[in-house]
């Protein structure tokens, strides 16, 4: 259903009123009438009584139309704010991930910078959730709210998995101390890591990220949706 701008409701107030203002009037020279003769105090008096009857009816309702529109507009812009809000957080924890990823993959790595990118996108999305959690209260950010968490959630998979990469580059790194085969070497169990836990993950990361693209571009169809017009 197409909503009413603050014209439209104002002239539909307008109409009611002129048309309610019509009908008193001529109820009241009916009931006033006396045959065919013209009484212009009683004219008068009910043009008078009419037009205070208007504006007593006029008053009390266009003072609610218009605190109606503006307290639908605050909502309205509060809730763009707050979905913009989320979406580019969102966006930027997933540009986390990638930083992650890259630094987990990358030949100098260093486990306290990746734990430091993974501990920054767990504090982060905690306050995104309380955000969202905000958005969801509100009838028009329902779609919203359900598509940010599903993205939220693909997001704490994936965070959880790089971290569980990170595990295996620093056994693949150090094999000496994590070796708990007896009959196996450190190049050799360094191998087996490698091939059987590090790549299959890396595998299965990788093919995590569409999805996560997918969940954004919904999630900024949403956003845009939510935005105010001022046309």
């Amino acid at each position: 259903m197409k909503k009413k701008t603050l014209k439209e409701k104002i002239n539909k107030v307008c109409w009611w009123t002129a048309g309610l203002t019509v009908l008193y009037f001529i109820v009241g020279a009916f009931l006033k009438s006396d045959g065919t003769k013209f009484d212009p105090v009683k004219t008068y008096d009910l043009i008078k009584d009419t037009l205070t009857l208007t504006a007593t009816f006029l008053a009390p309702v266009a003072a609610f139309v218009l605190f109606s529109d503006w307290r639908k507009q605050h909502e309205d812009v509060a809730l763009e704010s707050d979905s913009t809000n989320v979406f580019n957080r969102l966006n930027d924890v997933k540009d986390k991930l990638l930083e992650a990823h890259f630094a987990i993959d990358d030949e100098k790595f260093d486990v306290e910078h990746v734990n430091e990118i993974l501990s920054e996108i767990t504090t982060e999305i905690k306050n995104i959730r309380s955000v969202n959690s905000q958005i969801k209260a509100r009838k028009n950010g329902i779609n919203f709210s359900e598509c940010a968490d599903k993205l939220i959630d693909g997001i704490v998979a994936l965070s959880l998995d790089l971290s569980q990469l990170s595990v295996y580059k620093i056994k693949i790194l150090n094999p000496e101390e994590y070796n708990d085969y007896v009959e196996t070497s450190p190049e050799e169990y360094a191998e087996h890591i490698q091939f059987n836990y590090y790549n299959a993950l890396l595998f299965q990361i990788t093919r995590s990220y569409p999805n996560l693209n997918t969940l954004k571009a919904n999630l900024s169809s949403l956003c845009d949706e939510l935005k105010v017009r001022t046309s």
